[in-house]
């Protein structure tokens, strides 16, 4: 099968500032909530994969009108994978 060559696979990574402002929404990020203002909750630890840290801080805001919390993280960093991740992770690692 051809010239031996194999299928080549480059991710570029965002780069992780943790120092970075972070910046508020202008919306409540739930889709039934239509919040303007927000409430500073706490400070949390977020994991990372990353080559550089292991772990960032980021801020957890209430919404006022939901009541509901949501995380604000540093340029570079995203919540949690959407749910179709886990399955082409699998993919790739068996096209691998």
């Amino acid at each position: 099968m051809g010239g031996g060559r194999g299928m080549r696979l480059q991710l570029v990574l965002p780069r992780v500032e943790p120092a970075a402002e972070m910046k508020l929404p202008s919306v409540c990020p739930y889709e039934d909530c239509q919040g303007r203002h927000f409430r500073y909750h706490q400070e949390v630890s977020k994991a990372v994969k990353d080559t550089k840290y292991e772990a960032v801080s980021a801020d957890r805001y209430e919404c006022l009108r939901c009541k509901r919390t949501f995380p604000v993280y540093p340029q570079g960093v995203t919540g949690p994978p959407p749910i179709w991740w886990k399955e082409n992770q699998a993919k790739a690692a068996f096209l691998w």
